[in-house]
């Protein structure tokens, strides 16, 4: 009966624990993007104002766990850091669509610092991070020549604002930027702009959810 006792104080602070790094996780990428509203960058041009909900499903992993994030699990993977304007423009899109399917979590990873360390200092751990998440991207059989360039070596160069999303291990859907017709990041997407960007995640999260998938990250 004590043993019985000790596990479910165990499960239940595991419980407490997840959900509080959820919530502080929310807040901190709130905390994060809304920063440089107002604010400009190194060509004097204003960052996007962005309002980040404070129930977004946002969840911050390491390399390894984003490098095990594409191998497991069915959730989405976003890849763009707070200075990116592709990414100021898509994300309140995003986050507002994800939340429509619970259990969906968005794992965020900036891919800025290892992509920019391969470029500038082969050499470095960090360099070696961003060998490691493209290789991991590269076992995948799904086709993302219309969402990537290459270094001249042959490596993916990741852009920002990529969004992957995963089901059961697999990469079922790509998307970067927002839409065809939205040509300028310093400019709002309009309605009709955002309703089709949405309806692209859809495609993407209702295929995720369908019942032939076993389960997925965080479901209850």
């Amino acid at each position: 009966m004590r043993k019985l006792l000790t596990v479910f104080v165990l499960l239940s602070m595991l419980l407490v624990y997840g959900c509080q790094k959820q919530d502080n996780d929310a807040w901190r990428f709130k905390q994060e993007y809304e920063a440089l509203n107002s604010q400009k960058n190194e060509d004097g041009k204003s960052y996007s104002t962005i309002a980040i909900p404070e129930d977004n499903t946002v969840r911050y992993v390491s390399a390894e766990e984003v490098i095990e994030g594409f191998g497991n699990g069915t959730h989405v993977i976003y890849m763009g850091w707070p200075s990116c304007g592709w990414c100021r423009r898509m994300l309140p899109v995003l986050l507002e669509t994800v939340k429509e399917y619970p259990g969906i979590s968005i794992y965020y990873y900036s891919i800025e610092e290892a992509r920019s360390s391969y470029e500038t200092d082969p050499s470095s751990q960090m360099a070696d991070v961003y060998r490691r998440i493209t290789d991991e991207i590269s076992r995948d059989d799904y086709d993302l020549t219309t969402e990537i360039s290459y270094f001249a070596d042959g490596r993916m160069r990741l852009p920002s604002s990529l969004v992957f999303f995963i089901k059961e291990g697999e990469i079922i859907g790509v998307h970067k930027r927002t839409v065809e017709s939205h040509v300028d990041a310093y400019e709002p997407l309009n309605e009709s702009q955002q309703k089709e960007l949405a309806d692209i995640y859809r495609t993407f999260l209702q295929e995720m959810i369908r019942k032939d998938a076993p389960g997925c990250s965080d479901c209850d």
